[in-house]
């Protein structure tokens, strides 16, 4: 299993989950397009 969270959130997410669970991380922008992820 993986969570993906905003980038912000990357330490705080990996600090509080199990070593069994996946963490990456998201970002976002402005524009109607969204971020290149």
């Amino acid at each position: 299993v993986v969570v993906g969270v905003p980038a912000i959130y990357l330490a705080y997410a990996k600090s509080i989950l199990p070593d069994t669970i996946g963490v990456a991380a998201q970002n976002c922008w402005k524009v109607g397009k969204g971020a290149f992820t």
